[in-house]
Order: structure tokens, then C-alpha cells, then sequence
């Protein structure tokens, strides 16, 4: 398990480098269900150990009654993003990835935002998975969103951009490492 589990409500869902997504029940423990996200149960050396050929190295994330979540290192070997209905596990849609998903997944109440490391991030449509405009913002693996406004990198300058989620312009950036957001203050440490 590489980033923290996500709850919502009642249940327990993350992700691992075994390529399968798991549901646990938040009282009990117990396991709800799991959905392995690739077709084929392939093993590779990762870490010092046996990991998928499909790892879910993103967060996930829940919206509403779906979890979305991402699969997979090389897009050339195949890389995913899925919606997954979090009562039954069951998969509502699958879309092929054209750049390798790292990082804490992020969501609007429209959009999917998934990290792609040094790249830009890819924003996906919640209900449909069909791609959306590039977000001219920095690649890296942080990331926050505030209403349309997602603010992300670090950039190789040491930078964060803010980003308009609606049409992928990027609205400034600035020095810093990561960034805090409330309500009335944020709060941005550069370090």
C-alpha cells in the first residue's frame, strides 16, 4: 500500500502494488470486496519484492457512490483509470492512460485529476472517463484543488502552479513546495 487509504462513510477503499483494489468495512474490518484492475495476474521484481504488472501506484478516491482509482507503470504496457461502484465493487467504466498515474488522485465535483509525475496532469469527466482539456500546470505528485482552482507540482524551479480546472489554464505560479488550503487562509511552506 503506498498512499493512505481513502474513507467514505462506512467503508474503507485503497489501492496496492499487488494491482488490486480493496474495500474493507470501517467498523469490522472486514473485507467487502477487492477488484483486481488488470486482466491478467502477472508478476514483476519491485522494491525487493513480487509486485503486478499492474500496480496501483495512485490514492484513490471517492465520490459520491464511485471510487475511481488508476493502474499500471508504462502506458506502452498499459496504464488505466476506473470508476468502480463502491457497494458491489463492480467496475462502470475503464479508460486507457497515455502517461504513467502517480500520486494522490484528486476530484471536483465533474472532474478526475490524476498525477503523472513530471508530466502534466490528465483531467477525466467523473461520469464518463473521456478526457478533458491538459491543465497547463507543473507535473509532480502534489496536488490540491480548491472549487475550479487546482494548485500542483513541485515544478524542477522549485514552483507551484495554480491551474483553472474548467478550461486547463494555468493562472500563476509561485515559490514553494506545498501549499495548505481553508477556507479563510492557506498556508504555503517553501522548504
Amino acid at each position: 500500500i503506498r498512499y493512505a487509504p481513502t474513507v467514505a462513510g462506512d467503508r474503507i477503499v485503497f489501492g496496492s502494488d499487488d494491482g488490486i483494489v480493496y474495500c474493507l468495512d470501517r467498523t469490522s474490518g472486514q473485507e467487502s470486496w477487492r477488484r483486481r484492475l488488470s486482466d491478467r495476474d502477472w508478476r514483476i521484481p519491485g522494491n525487493g519484492r513480487l509486485i503486478s504488472s499492474w500496480p496501483i501506484r495512485t490514492g484513490c478516491v471517492v465520490v459520491g457512490d464511485h471510487v475511481y482509482a488508476t493502474s499500471g507503470l508504462y502506458p506502452q504496457q498499459g496504464a488505466w483509470a476506473f470508476s468502480i461502484e463502491l457497494a458491489t465493487g463492480r467496475i462502470a467504466w475503464r479508460v486507457p492512460l497515455a502517461e504513467s498515474p502517480q500520486g494522490y488522485l484528486l476530484a471536483s465535483s465533474l472532474r478526475l485529476f490524476i498525477p503523472t509525475g513530471r508530466s502534466q496532469p490528465i483531467s477525466l469527466d467523473l461520469a464518463t472517463g473521456k478526457e478533458g482539456k491538459r491543465l497547463q500546470s507543473l507535473g509532480g505528485t502534489f496536488a490540491v484543488i480548491d472549487g475550479d482552482t487546482i494548485i500542483g507540482g513541485r515544478g524542477n524551479d522549485g514552483s507551484l502552479a495554480m491551474t483553472d480546472s474548467g478550461t486547463g489554464a494555468r493562472l500563476s505560479s509561485f515559490k514553494g513546495s506545498q501549499l495548505a488550503v481553508g477556507p479563510d487562509a492557506s498556508l504555503l511552506f517553501d522548504g
